[in-house]
Order: C-alpha cells, then structure tokens, then sequence
C-alpha cells in the first residue's frame, strides 16, 4: 500500500461525521423502553447504569482501536 493510499484513507477517516452522543444514549433509553414494555419487566434496578456503561466502553475501545489502526 503506498503512502498516499493511506493519507487518503486517513482524510477520509477525519472528515466523517460521526453521531452526536445524545443520538446514542436515545437509542439505549429507546430500546430499553420497547423491550420492558414487550417483556413486562418492571424491576430495571441497574438496567440504564449498564446500559449507559457498556455503551460508554464500547465508543471508548473503538476510539482506541480507531487510532491504534490508523
């Protein structure tokens, strides 16, 4: 692969758009709502604590991944 294959690839890395974090966080409130409701679940003690952590280790490991590859 030559040099400028990769400054292109790396430009195009840098200038995507990626979602806002409030994008995400609906998606984890979103989802939780739909599955209790459908499950009928109704202790969620911890639920959104985890959710909200997991979705946290997620971005985190694949923004250290992301610039550890390029």
């Amino acid at each position: 692969m030559s040099f400028s294959v990769v400054r292109e690839n790396r430009q195009k890395i840098e200038t995507k758009k990626f979602p806002p974090i409030d994008i995400v966080a609906e998606t984890v409130f979103y989802t939780m709502s739909v599955y209790f409701l459908a499950a009928k679940v109704t202790k969620t003690r911890y639920t959104l604590t985890g959710a909200l952590l997991a979705t946290l280790a997620g971005t985190v490991a694949s923004v250290v991944l992301t610039r550890v590859m390029v």
